[in-house]
């Protein structure tokens, strides 16, 4: 989890591969901590929409359908020129 402040609202962020983990917890931090921004990946999209259907009704609750990695190759094939 990583937690800071933006200006004067603390966010935080959490990753995980589980999608009831991050409902649950994110619902459990929105609740905890009310004046923070909670920010949610989630990259398949069939759990982004259970994700987004969990935490609809916490207003400081982020949901991005994106990923999060690091890689130091390419993560595109090239195509071979004809």
């Amino acid at each position: 989890m990583l937690k800071s402040e933006v200006g004067t609202r603390p966010f935080m962020s959490f990753y995980t591969s589980e999608i009831s983990i991050k409902a649950v917890f994110g619902n459990y931090f929105a609740l905890k901590y009310p004046k923070a921004w909670i920010i949610s990946l989630e990259p398949e999209k069939t759990n982004f929409n259970i994700l987004i259907k969990s935490s609809k009704k916490y207003k400081n609750i982020c949901c991005l359908n994106k990923a999060l990695g690091y890689t130091k190759k390419s993560l595109y094939k090239k195509s071979r020129s004809k």
